[in-house]
């Protein structure tokens, strides 16, 4: 499957202050939550942006879907975004 980019990328700060990571895809947004995710943050919309874009890597959800679940996941966690 070919990586599903996002038209418009989501940057967040990581764990070292004033450092950012630029989220511009399923794939990539999946790694995040996998890897870099802060672990105390496992709230409701964290397992939903996961199931999402999963479903989206799987061609049952559009890249843009995936995105929204995992934009709300990062808003609830808390982590800021860089606009």
């Amino acid at each position: 499957m070919e990586k599903q980019f996002w038209d418009e990328p989501i940057v967040v700060e990581t764990d070292k202050l004033g450092q950012y990571v630029t989220i511009g895809s399923t794939e990539r947004a999946a790694e995040y939550l996998l890897l870099e995710w802060p672990k105390e943050f496992d709230e409701e919309s964290y397992v939903a942006a996961k199931q999402a874009l999963l479903d989206a890597h799987e061609g049952r959800l559009t890249a843009a879907d995936a995105r929204d679940s995992f934009l709300a996941a990062v808003i609830e966690a808390g982590v800021f975004i860089r606009y």
